[in-house]
C-alpha cells in the first residue's frame, strides 16, 4: 500500500480508475475512501501512524485511515453500513476503528466527551444528520496533539 519515505510515506499503488471504483462499489473492498483518487494519494502521504481520526460517514475511508493511523472513531448513519464496515475492519484486523451509529449530532458528542481531540476530521454524511453549523458547534475541538 504505502512505503515509509524520508519524511512522508509515498503512495506505491496505482491509483484507482475503475468504473466501480468511481460508482463507489468496491471502495470497502479496496479499503479507499470514496474521493478523487488524487487526494487519496496525498492524504497517504500526509497522515502519521500517531494520528487519531474522527470521521462522520464509515466505509473504505476507515479502513484507509486504520491502516495508517492510530485511531479511528467513525461516526455512521446506517447499521446496515456500519456492520459491513466493521466487518471489513475485521476482515483485516484492524482493531484501531471504532463505527458508531448514531441519529442525531447530540449523540455524537455523547460518545466522544467533552475533551476529545482529533488530528484529522472527515465529513462524508448526510447533511441532514450532520448539519455543518451543528457540527461546528458541538463537534470536539480540532487541533494536532501531535505536533
Amino acid at each position: 500500500m504505502v512505503a515509509a519515505g524520508p519524511q512522508r510515506e509515498r503512495w506505491t499503488e496505482p491509483v484507482p480508475t475503475s468504473p466501480t471504483y468511481w460508482l463507489g462499489t468496491d471502495t470497502l473492498s479496496l479499503g479507499l475512501p470514496w474521493i478523487v483518487p488524487g487526494a487519496t494519494v496525498t492524504l497517504a502521504g500526509l497522515l502519521r501512524p500517531e494520528h487519531t481520526v474522527l470521521e462522520f460517514g464509515s466505509g473504505g475511508s476507515t479502513v484507509f485511515f486504520a491502516e495508517r493511523c492510530a485511531e479511528v472513531v467513525s461516526f455512521e448513519t446506517s447499521e446496515e453500513w456500519a456492520d459491513r464496515t466493521r466487518a471489513a475492519l475485521e476482515e483485516r484486523r484492524l482493531g484501531n476503528a471504532t463505527v458508531h451509529v448514531v441519529g442525531s449530532i447530540d449523540e455524537i458528542g455523547a460518545v466522544l466527551g467533552p475533551d476529545a481531540r482529533f488530528d484529522v476530521v472527515v465529513v462524508d454524511n448526510d447533511p441532514e444528520v450532520l448539519r455543518r453549523s451543528a457540527l461546528r458547534r458541538r463537534a470536539p475541538r480540532c487541533g494536532p496533539p501531535h505536533g
